[in-house]
């Protein structure tokens, strides 16, 4: 079976990379059959630089620059630059991200997008002729106003005065003029990675549905709401740009509408275009199951988040899809997005946001690893179904030794082996070029426990069913043989598939965690042994 594992970033506790590779381990602790692919998701908010940079590989380096944080301090942010294509990708978040703020300051009225300008400014300066700008997870609701105005760009209050950063600024809009803009960024492409598709006002709109969890309090949000309508009037008016009314314009508090209107950024399913780029979408082909998921998944997962986009795309490609976490709300269970199968949350309980931020690796590594071990039954139900009568199908042959000798209590014993999964079972394996059954069998059991033996008689055959390491079940035909120790030395269990080795007595051997058929072959040799060993 093959798994894709694919997170958006847990705010605040994780990025997308090490949610995937959390969930990821997990899941192979759980199936370890499992062929577990790992795509880090981003959709232009938090961690699109990390994924881009991933996928670009050697062809990207990243440089920082210092730039205007979200309340006009100044920190260091990185652009990522792609030479020889001469691109470069910024990441909104993090010149203007609300993971900048200080705890428990939001500031919307002050929060501006400057220094996304500036990051954009300094990618076009070391040569950048294509920008990919994500636009989520910022602090701010001020319609790219902070950016343009980095830029070059004028936006004038009825006194002719540059306007107050943040919504201020949105309040005291009379005109905007291109200034210094259009010489600075003739001849380059702005790529706009959206993570929402809401416009940019209205119900739907960025201040209504997104400016509560940035600070904006209840009461004002029809005034900032009417302020953001009168500036996209403006935009259109002085610019000729168009962005009231469409989908995405409201992405990063309107950031996306401010960079198609003084850029000419073309607005993108952020979601979409990073999974190609990341290469999710190839990995899906082949994908049986999916994993995909953030730190909370409700009704604005609709809305263009990374997760609905893999859902969407899967569910096209026929794959079952299971959305992972960490806060679940009650209407994304009862009527969950199209594409998704199943929702889990990593949360054992109620717990605090902190206590759930300090744990969300090792809850993301639980949950991995017991999805995985629900996988694997199925698989293995597959599998029964299989070994029970179903033709067809890849088989295998291997040769092994079931080893007998008395006990010290006049009993007999057997040599087992106890694999990674805790089960138990008489050595076994494939012939080596040119080895004869016999021989294998007797190397076989040598190489995993440390006993050489000598055969006694051909046991005979007995199939069963396993799942091989891409999960699919294969039926596997063992010839044994009937062995007897040649001395006293070991077991020692071969490190890797082999945990331990151990004779075992006769009156516990039934006892054991097994796979089918071994009981029916064992008693076999156990009979065998008491008709053809010497007294």
């Amino acid at each position: 079976m093959k798994v894709l594992v694919a997170m958006n970033a847990f705010k605040g506790a994780l990025s997308s990379t090490k949610a995937t590779h959390a969930l990821a381990s997990g899941l192979r602790a759980g199936f370890p059959e499992a062929e577990i692919i790992e795509r880090p998701l981003a959709d232009g908010g938090d961690g699109t630089l990390e994924v881009m940079a991933s996928a670009l590989g050697k062809r990207a380096v990243t440089e920082y620059t210092e730039v205007s944080g979200p309340l006009g301090e100044r920190l260091k942010a990185p652009v990522l630059l792609v030479p020889d294509e001469k691109m470069a990708v910024v990441e909104s978040a993090l010149a203007c991200g609300i993971a900048l703020l200080p705890p428990g300051v939001k500031d919307p009225s002050r929060a501006s997008s400057y220094g996304v300008g500036e990051l954009i400014r300094h990618a076009i300066k070391r040569g950048s002729k294509t920008v990919l700008v994500g636009v989520g997870g910022t602090a701010t609701n001020d319609g790219g106003i902070g950016m343009a105005q980095a830029l070059g760009a004028l936006v004038l209050d009825g006194e002719d005065k540059a306007v107050s950063p943040g919504t201020r600024g949105l309040l005291e809009v009379s005109r905007v003029l291109p200034g210094e803009l259009p010489g600075l960024c003739r001849g380059i492409r702005v790529l706009v990675a959206c993570d929402v598709s809401n416009p940019l006002t209205g119900p739907e709109g960025a201040t209504a549905t997104y400016g509560p969890q940035k600070g904006i309090r209840p009461e004002e949000i029809v005034d900032i709401d009417a302020a953001m309508e009168h500036y996209g009037t403006i935009l259109e008016r002085d610019l000729g740009a168009k962005v009231l009314g469409i989908p995405r314009a409201g992405a990063g508090g309107g950031l996306a509408a401010g960079l198609k209107a003084f850029l000419g950024g073309e607005l993108l399913d952020g979601a979409r275009f990073i999974m190609e780029q990341a290469g999710v979408i190839e990995a899906l082909q082949t994908a049986d199951v999916v994993i995909t998921g953030e730190g909370s998944m409700d009704s604005q997962t609709r809305k263009g988040k990374a997760p609905q986009a893999l859902a969407s795309e899967a569910r096209a490609k026929g794959k079952a899809v299971i959305a992972v976490a960490g806060s679940l709300t009650i209407d994304f269970l009862e009527s969950l997005p199209d594409g998704f199968s199943g929702a889990f949350s990593i949360c054992p309980g109620p717990v605090s946001l902190n206590e759930a931020i300090q744990n969300t690796e090792i809850w993301l590594f639980l949950t991995g690893k017991h999805l995985g071990a629900v996988l694997r039954m199925g698989a293995f139900s597959r599998m029964a179904a299989f070994d029970t009568g179903q033709s067809g199908g890849p088989q295998e042959r291997s040769y092994g030794g079931i080893m007998v000798r008395k006990g010290s209590n006049s009993g007999l014993e057997v040599l087992l082996i106890k694999d990674r999964f805790g089960v138990y079972a008489p050595p076994k394996g494939h012939l080596e070029p040119g080895e004869e059954p016999a021989e294998g069998a007797v190397r076989e059991v040598l190489e995993e426990t440390g006993v050489l033996g000598k055969i006694i008689a051909e046991i005979g055959d007995t199939t069963y069913a396993y799942l091989d390491p891409f999960g699919v079940p294969t039926k596997k035909s063992v010839t044994y043989f009937l062995m007897t120790p040649v001395s006293e030395a070991g077991p020692t269990p071969q490190l890797g598939e082999t945990v331990d080795a151990a004779w075992i007595s006769e009156d516990r051997l039934f006892n054991l965690p097994s796979y089918p058929n071994n009981a029916d072959i064992i008693r076999k040799a156990l009979d065998m042994y008491r008709r053809l060993a010497p007294p």
